[in-house]
């Protein structure tokens, strides 16, 4: 019988060891599981703060080029690369005779098919080459005074890449 106790004893005591490493073993697992997720987490916090701070300067950058286009005397505009008014100011809408927000999506075929022959080739060209027309002179009429022949000296420039500011953000 004491053999017998002995032997319980033994396996009892080798049961435990065993559970106490598991034990050991589990601690050691979540510990560094919670590690992990802590770590995840620190990233996640990052990148929200960087979209946060993306986001920010992304808006103020339309603040500037939207108070840019409206206090400019001079007629402005943006277009994609089908030709298409994303942006336009109030003054080259008051030169086309066209309202402000009847331009965007619009071809600049559609919204002044009378000068379409001479810009689109203009623009098309920036597009190409990736530099600016400078000093242009046109001369054609516009919806705002029909039958009327006006002279413009008109500028394109590419703006093929991001502001400096999104760019320190894109690192």
């Amino acid at each position: 019988m004491p053999d017998t106790l002995k032997q319980n004893l033994n396996a009892l005591q080798r049961e435990v060891a065993r559970h106490s490493q598991a034990q050991q073993l589990l601690a050691s697992a979540n510990s560094e599981l919670e590690q992990r997720v802590a770590e995840r987490t620190a990233q996640l916090v990052a990148e929200i703060e960087e979209r946060r701070q993306a986001e920010e300067a992304m808006r103020e950058s339309e603040a500037w080029l939207s108070a840019y286009f409206t206090a400019s005397p001079n007629g402005m505009a943006m277009v994609d690369s089908q030709l298409r008014y994303m942006k336009v100011n109030q003054r080259l809408a008051d030169i086309t005779g066209v309202p402000l927000q009847s331009h965007i999506g619009r071809t600049i075929r559609e919204t002044v098919p009378q000068l379409a022959d001479i810009l689109e080739p203009l623009y098309q060209e920036v597009f190409a080459t990736g530099e600016p027309i400078l000093n242009f002179e046109l001369t054609g009429e516009t919806n705002a005074r029909p039958g009327e022949l006006r002279d413009w000296q008109i500028s394109y420039f590419p703006l093929m890449e991001r502001p400096v500011s999104q760019r320190r953000l894109a690192r």
